[in-house]
């Protein structure tokens, strides 16, 4: 049953949305000044194709591990909210020996590049599923699409910006060595610790979490296969395996293959945030509007296209637009499946099933990675290259994934059809022309996500709590418009 807030509780919220949307442009400052260049790192540090490998994959695979493990340690704790500070503060601390290798005179650069990034991407693992419970408690069901839509078009837009200043620092920086990555790599240090300071704002509405209830890591493998929830994590692990045999490899396939420069890859590289910040936010209402498994179905499809667009022209205003189209896409499919996850699940169960998940998917990712790896060094060359065929092997595999969910996995709330004409008109205008504010705001007073047998009319409370619960609902409308 969804919680009923009264007033106070209701303003708390609010305060902590709001200032999870600012903590977002710090986050994403983060991202755009260090994640967005650590391949590139790499290759400037002259790692080899395995390597390259290696940083995806033992990254991942220890982030497999802190996912498994986020359950335990919150429960260990005592609170979600102080795991997620502790290991995001961790998270950002590791910018520091990573920029350090840069000035070190070290034999094995790559090396030591892997295992910061092994702990990096651990720490980060830790804080997701925690996170994710506390939001998916805190932001009204009815209204997940258009704020998480928010939240990531912000966050983007920092991305993006932050990605285009730190390229451009590497670029006028590249005749002194790799100063460009340690200054950037200290914007993201700086970034991540504003970051974690506007973490402490995040509320729960329950901190006990040993009141949640576990979920049995062979239950979860038995539920896989038989539950909608289990084929929907599955097969949302298989696209991750698909995505990643190829992903790893781009960066090098620009720069050593195509011989970008730092600032063309820098370019081209924001274009796929530019793709998703115009985007995201109609996904958002779409999502709202017509389900989360409605987006997933056509970003599924249209993601397995990207690597197969990468065949037809090497051609930098060919590939600006398939980096455009990239973002577009992704924008959908990551806000879907967030959200759908969110819906699925329970407020008892959440983080023990958001952390196995997130395992899981970390995993498939790491054997995918290491895959490509291991396929490029030995796959025949397409159009002149071995990473165009992989591109080949990567887009077959999504289709197959994208297909699983059409045929398999089924919406959890009620929603209501879509048109061809209002389809369109929300991807172009971000809303339909007859909308419905009242509905809108009322629905999520219906029974819960996925329950079959609406007995919302028996559950409903007194009036006092109707009311409470409709400016809670107030509240949260002002969040996201």
């Amino acid at each position: 049953m969804t919680r009923l807030l009264t007033h106070g509780q209701a303003k708390q919220v609010e305060r902590s949305l709001k200032l999870s949307v600012a903590e977002s442009t710090f986050y994403g400052g983060m991202v755009g000044f260090g994640e967005s260049f650590v391949g590139v790192y790499a290759v400037a540090l002259r790692a080899t194709a395995f390597e390259i490998g290696l940083l995806t994959a033992l990254p991942t695979f220890m982030g497999a591990m802190g996912h498994a493990l986020s359950f335990r340690l919150a429960r260990l704790m005592g609170t979600r909210k102080r795991t997620i500070i502790l290991f995001a503060a961790l998270q950002g601390v590791m910018w520091l020996p990573i920029l350090a290798i840069g000035k070190l005179d070290v034999s094995h650069p790559a090396t030591l590049l892997v295992i910061c990034v092994v702990l990096y991407v651990a720490f980060s693992a830790v804080v997701v599923p925690c996170w994710g419970s506390i939001m998916g408690e805190a932001v009204p069901p009815r209204l997940r699409g258009r704020y998480f839509s928010r939240r990531s078009r912000v966050s983007t837009l920092s991305t993006l910006v932050a990605s285009l200043l730190g390229g451009m620092l590497i670029y006028l920086l590249r005749d002194h060595g790799l100063t460009g990555f340690v200054v950037a790599f200290g914007a993201a240090f700086c970034f991540r610790a504003v970051s974690v300071l506007l973490l402490r704002t995040l509320m729960e509405l329950h901190t006990e979490v040993k009141s949640e209830d576990g979920v049995p890591f062979r239950r979860f493998l038995g539920e896989l296969h038989r539950t909608n929830l289990g084929k929907a994590m599955l097969l949302l692990m298989l696209m991750n395996f698909g995505v990643n045999l190829a992903s790893p490899f781009f960066t090098p396939y620009m720069l050593r293959d195509l011989h970008m420069s730092y600032l063309s890859f820098t370019l081209l590289s924001v274009l796929t945030p530019v793709g998703a910040v115009f985007t995201v936010t109609h996904w958002g209402t779409v999502a709202d509007r017509f389900g989360n498994r409605f987006v997933l179905v056509i970003s599924s499809m249209l993601i397995s296209l990207i690597p197969l667009l990468w065949l037809a022209s090497a051609s930098l205003p060919y590939l600006a637009l398939v980096q455009v189209f990239s973002g577009f896409v992704w924008a959908g499919f990551n806000l879907a499946s967030a959200n759908f996850l969110y819906d699925a699940t329970t407020d008892q169960t959440r983080t023990a099933q958001l952390a196995l998940f997130n395992a899981g998917a970390a995993a498939s990712g790491a054997v995918g990675a290491l895959a490509g790896g291991a396929l490029e060094m030995h796959l025949p060359a397409l159009l002149g290259s071995a990473f165009l065929t992989l591109c080949l092997m990567s887009g077959c595999a999504r289709l197959a994934a994208g297909l699983g969910l059409v045929s398999t996995v089924r919406e959890v709330r009620r929603v209501t059809r879509v048109s061809a004409h209002e389809l369109f008109t929300i991807m172009l205008v971000g809303r339909t022309a007859h909308h419905h504010p009242l509905q809108v705001r009322m629905a999520h007073l219906h029974a819960p996500a996925g329950d079959q047998n609406s007995t919302h009319h028996k559950e409903r409370g007194d009036q006092r709590a109707q009311l409470e619960q409709v400016v809670a609902v107030e509240q949260a409308k002002d969040i996201v418009s």
